[in-house]
């Protein structure tokens, strides 16, 4: 795995010796779940106004013809 270093904010720092304090997990192994929940929610938000698009310029995409 990359290791990649970042400069945080003291806030951030404090939130995340917390957080490690209260898990038994590391702030590094925090870190990087916590951004790659973010990644995973900024694509599925993505995916979602994608959907949108979509059923906009298909009204009738989601009426049962089967009837």
């Amino acid at each position: 795995m990359p290791r990649v270093n970042i400069n945080i904010s003291d806030e951030l720092k404090e939130y995340f010796e917390k957080k490690s304090l209260e898990s038994g997990a590391s702030q590094s192994s925090l870190m990087a779940l916590y951004l790659s929940e973010y990644v995973d929610q900024k694509k599925a938000m993505e995916s979602m106004i994608e959907l949108s698009e979509v059923l906009k310029r298909n009204p009738n995409i989601l009426n049962n013809t089967d009837k």
